[in-house]
């Protein structure tokens, strides 16, 4: 099996200071670019190949760039929402005659949308696994991400924390404000979520909405990180024995006090955590579920 992976960037991923987000659909893209190689039922995987060459599959990660010959799935990953864009949902049914199948990162979108397979995000364990301490990346709280979110969903789950040891790691231009530091490289990042003693996550509405996990909390618990996350149905049936849920605001503020001053109580959140994903997350589990889809349909 030939397979070419449409990815929307293939240069995102770095620490310059360029003003241009790190685009997460890259960072997945490219894992799975990596764990389909490593499958010995796909005879090659390519990232962004030319149309020229015959693949038996095309596995775009975004409606926004023209896929080339071959099956062609889209695997709708990344949301689309209003007012920016018309709508994760909207998107779909305005592309779905381009594709001949599609992937979806929660069952709440499938349902919204139409047949695929269901396939959550998940962490590459040979880039995020529990690393030594770094006392320079050894942060009270901190919070890896671009600055997408509503402006209200920000203050209440993350900007709640500036007095508190806040530390934010993405785009400075974006963020537009001196508690973000810069990018950070993922090897960096991997040190960051071992080290720190709070890691903060918070949920885009159309995450919420539809039921899809941000992928940094893959990454985080893969490393033994400790998580404060926003309320997600979805999230807190699959991980509610892994990571803290908060309403935000004043409550966060006051978790973050007690999870500071008592770190023993996180082991437990910890543990659990890097067991789960190791078990159930991992982009190999997710490559398999793919494999035996995609072989069904071809």
């Amino acid at each position: 099996m030939k397979i070419n992976i449409v990815s929307p960037s293939t240069n995102s991923v770095n620490t310059k200071q360029d003003g241009a987000n790190v685009q997460g659909d890259e960072i997945i893209a490219r894992a799975w670019h990596k764990y389909l190689n490593l499958d010995k039922r796909v005879e090659e995987v390519v990232l962004n190949g030319p149309d020229s060459i015959k693949y038996d599959v095309c596995l775009s990660f975004t409606p926004l760039a023209p896929s080339t010959n071959g099956y062609k799935v889209l695997y709708l990953q990344n949301v689309f929402p209003k007012p920016a864009w018309p709508g994760t949902v909207e998107v779909y049914q305005h592309v779905k005659n381009n594709y001949n199948a599609f992937i979806f990162p929660s069952p709440g979108l499938q349902k919204e949308c139409g047949d695929g397979l269901v396939c959550q995000f998940a962490v590459d364990p040979t880039i995020f696994y529990p690393s030594y301490i770094d006392n320079a990346l050894a942060k009270d709280c901190c919070f890896v991400g671009n600055n997408i979110r509503d402006r209200a969903t920000t203050e209440k789950y993350i900007l709640a924390a500036r007095d508190k040891g806040l530390v934010v790691y993405g785009n400075q231009a974006g963020w537009n404000d001196p508690i973000c530091v810069g990018k950070i490289s993922l090897e960096d990042e991997r040190v960051l979520y071992s080290s720190s003693k709070v890691c903060l996550n918070a949920h885009l509405d159309e995450h919420l909405q539809y039921g899809s996990f941000n992928f940094r909390i893959f990454n985080i618990l893969a490393c033994k990180g400790f998580i404060i996350s926003d309320h997600s149905e979805y999230l807190e049936n699959e991980f509610k024995d892994c990571i803290v849920f908060t309403e935000g605001d004043s409550q966060l503020r006051e978790q973050i006090d007690y999870y500071i001053n008592n770190l023993q109580a996180t082991e437990k959140y910890r543990e659990a955590g890097f067991n789960k994903v190791l078990d159930k997350h991992t982009f190999k589990h997710r490559i398999e579920d793919f494999l035996l889809w995609i072989g069904d349909k071809l």
